[in-house]
């Protein structure tokens, strides 16, 4: 509730107050969800989140997390064009896809890079791969060359390899940060590339370049005000495409995409920050060393190792199941009983050359 409000707060400042563009949602999201959960930590932490058993990795959850990394990487392209309209929402898609097929091979190149054995990293291939992802959101949908979201990705995959695999000891040990999913690299990391290419972006657009209706629809500031005399500016704005504006420049454009990017840095931080001050009083009832990284106090959990039935089927379709599954072993263990008597008998009519009854005959 409370990372709400000071999200709430901090897109209309963005988005009515500055009016940047931020289509995928790259500092409104992934740069203040990253900043936010990191100093809730901070103001949280305790020596047990840092050393706790729970929260090792184990084969069955590398597993899930490369799943789940599957579904967003075909989910994002649609995430990031959801709010452009128009030719802006089929440009961010393609621009989106570039930049993950990017950001995944520069994953696995570096990867390799980094790791002292020469192997592929999985913690890299669960995070890393997204960061093309991140990073172009901010400018998805006002790309024209595919050749730009490709370096966009490979440096978002880069930047999140090494952050992954120097972070801990260079920057979260150091400064008392717990990062349990790795949401810095992931997502503060390559948001903050984004953003600053988001400046330079926005400093470059021009009419010639990304159309003019395109250019209006994806910086709305930029929109001439209704002094213009430009008829089709007029006309749009009469079918509900585009509103008058203030007419900025790109330069201008530029410059409050940095108002923005420094405004969702501060309102996060302080936001996180009060939210775990909050969290870290005894009436929040939060986690001991005891029950911490474990869902039994909050949701019915299986017993490790065999589930139960009667914890997802109903009895009586329980007790059928099991009584199928004895049926089913008891008549494989006759089978095979009546197997081994058969060729016992087989061995007793065998005469003394070995022969059987019927070869004797002949």
């Amino acid at each position: 509730m409370i990372e709400i409000v000071f999200y709430t707060i901090n897109k209309y400042i963005g988005h009515m107050i500055y009016q940047a563009s931020d289509a995928g949602h790259c500092m409104y999201v992934h740069l203040f969800g990253a900043l936010f959960g990191l100093f809730a930590s901070r103001m949280n932490l305790k020596t047990f989140h840092r050393t706790h058993p729970q929260q090792a990795r184990t084969y069955q959850s590398d597993i899930w997390t490369i799943i789940g990394t599957l579904f967003l990487w075909i989910c994002f392209p649609s995430f990031n064009a959801a709010f452009s309209t128009e030719m802006l929402r089929q440009r961010a898609l393609i621009n989106t896809l570039f930049a993950l097929l990017a950001s995944t091979l520069s994953t696995f190149i570096f990867t390799v890079f980094v790791s002292t054995d020469g192997k592929f990293g999985v913690t890299h291939a669960q995070n890393a791969v997204l960061a093309g992802g991140v990073a172009i959101s901010a400018t998805a949908s006002t790309i024209c060359h595919p050749w730009v979201s490709l370096v966009i990705g490979v440096v978002a995959g880069m930047l999140a390899v090494f952050s992954i695999e120097y972070k801990q000891k260079c920057i979260l040990d150091k400064a008392g940060f717990h990062d349990t999913r790795f949401v810095l690299s992931l997502h503060a990391v390559p948001a903050f590339f984004g953003a600053i290419m988001s400046m330079v972006v926005s400093g470059m657009a021009t009419e010639n370049s990304i159309g003019k209706l395109n250019l209006y629809q994806a910086y709305p500031a930029m929109t001439p005000d209704d002094s213009t005399n430009d008829t089709l500016i007029h006309s749009w704005v009469r079918m509900g495409k585009v509103n008058f504006s203030d007419g900025r420049s790109g330069g201008d454009q530029a410059r409050y995409q940095m108002y923005t990017l420094l405004t969702t840095m501060l309102i996060s931080i302080i936001g996180g920050a009060i939210t775990g001050l909050l969290l870290s009083f005894k009436w929040c009832d939060m986690p001991t060393a005891e029950n911490a990284f474990d869902d039994g106090d909050q949701w019915a959990v299986a017993e490790e190792g065999m589930a139960s039935f009667e914890a997802y089927i109903p009895v009586p379709h329980a007790v059928e199941m099991v009584e199928r599954s004895v049926v089913a072993e008891d008549t494989v263990e006759l089978k095979k009983n009546e197997m081994t008597n058969e060729e016992e008998i087989e061995e007793v009519k065998k005469d003394g050359n070995g022969t059987t009854p019927i070869e004797s005959d002949h």
